[in-house]
């Protein structure tokens, strides 16, 4: 789990996130961040229902990438939001495959 002050809670800093942040695009995440002026990172975990049918589900992803950013929250550069979407196809890879897309993944755009 996130820390309090590592998540993203507020509509607000949600729609200013989508409305002037960057997107990037990979076959198993799309990531829009923006550069924020804290000295921390914060993030967000969405995961469609459209995608994912069951909250079962939903709730297994979520759990999974927040474990993995827990762990990589000291090695990312600090000072970012970052909204975090899961695509399909991302339930059936394995937590250390998981793991490796999504460091290599943020290491790569942050």
């Amino acid at each position: 789990m996130l820390s309090k002050s590592n998540r993203i809670n507020s509509s607000i800093i949600f729609k200013e996130i989508l409305q002037r942040g960057q997107r990037k695009e990979h076959p198993y995440f799309r990531v829009v961040f923006l550069k924020n002026n804290l000295k921390k990172s914060r993030f967000a975990v969405i995961v469609s229902s459209k995608n994912y049918r069951l909250a079962v589900q939903r709730n297994l992803i979520k759990r999974r990438v927040k474990n993995i950013l827990r762990e990589l929250i000291n090695s990312l550069p600090k000072g970012f939001d970052v909204l975090i979407y899961i695509k399909k196809g991302c339930l059936d890879l394995s937590f250390q495959e998981l793991q490796t897309q999504l460091k290599e993944f943020l290491l790569r755009i942050l």
